[in-house]
């Protein structure tokens, strides 16, 4: 077994020791988490805990607010920490629509900010949610105060991403249009994972975590997952920004990092990478990667 492929396994072992295990049946929504209007029949549900700036974590593909639910407590401690669910993802019962992108996503934050009145945030986003969190600094700067992107897949016209993993977002595609929804998944889980994986190795709570946040990875296939990043409005981002990586993290990401660097201004950025970590590091690795992050934030 690869490397990279032993960190996705220990990964999704974190999680399943991290997240509560589900019922077949979906329990009832816990009283704490609320819900916003952002746009005309969208609706976005939310946790959050503590007081001070707020701190807004972006989930990754496939997953929902529920991905963070180990950190908030740390983060409350000192900042308004604050996890939403896309608007496909679980447990919000939006209309499709097409066209969905990053870009589409990164709008329904800003909106979010705005409507619970944020004002300036510092954003932290995982993979595709690292996306979210770009499109939201470049489309909506004067709602950034911090920028931190955890392997996150960014396009940059000319990189070596679409690639990669354009490939498998048309297998997925066209296994969702069959409704094969877990070929589907697996056949997207490939880019990060670095290699092929199996829904049915994976611990329950973390299939049914997947299972029920599908809709947003069909959405995306059928949509945008990957649109441009245009990368002098990146160089020309004035907020701080913290680029966190895993060192066993699946190849692709190691140009996804190089070509942040490039186009990242100097002076604001920070470059972290997590030794021993694969893609899931906010979950193996969770204690150092809080630690970072909150270093990060001080004083900012």
């Amino acid at each position: 077994m690869s490397q990279v492929r032993q960190s996705l396994l220990l990964a999704v072992i974190a999680l399943a020791a991290v997240v509560p295990l589900l019922s077949a049946q979906e329990p009832k929504l816990p009283p704490e988490v609320k819900k916003v209007t952002v746009a005309d029949g969208v609706e976005l549900h939310y946790v959050e805990k503590g007081k001070g700036v707020p701190v807004v974590f972006v989930h990754g593909g496939g997953s929902d607010y529920s991905e963070w639910d180990h950190h908030l407590g740390a983060f409350a401690k000192h900042y308004r920490a604050i996890a939403y669910s896309g608007r496909y993802n679980y447990p919000n019962t939006n209309k499709r629509q097409p066209g969905y992108s990053p870009a589409v996503a990164a709008d329904d934050l800003a909106a979010l900010i705005n409507k619970l009145d944020l004002g300036k945030v510092h954003v932290v986003g995982h993979s595709l949610g690292g996306q979210t969190a770009l499109f939201l600094a470049v489309r909506h700067p004067e709602l950034v105060r911090t920028l931190t992107l955890s392997d996150s897949g960014v396009h940059f016209k000319g990189d070596k991403l679409l690639e990669v993993a354009e490939p498998a977002w048309k297998r997925a595609r066209a296994a969702f249009e069959k409704g094969n929804t877990e070929e589907a998944l697996e056949t997207i889980l490939e880019v990060p994972a670095g290699g092929k994986v199996s829904i049915k190795k994976f611990p329950e709570v973390l299939r049914v975590r997947l299972m029920r946040n599908a809709g947003e990875l069909e959405a995306l296939a059928k949509g945008e997952v990957f649109p441009e990043v245009d990368p002098e409005a990146v160089k020309k981002l004035a907020v701080p920004t913290l680029l966190l990586f895993g060192e066993k993290s699946g190849p692709v990401f190691t140009g996804i990092r190089e070509e942040l660097m490039r186009v990242l201004p100097e002076k604001n950025r920070k470059l972290v990478i997590i030794s021993g970590a694969g893609h899931g590091a906010h979950w193996t690795h969770a204690e150092q990667y809080r630690k970072e992050i909150l270093e990060f934030l001080k004083d900012k």
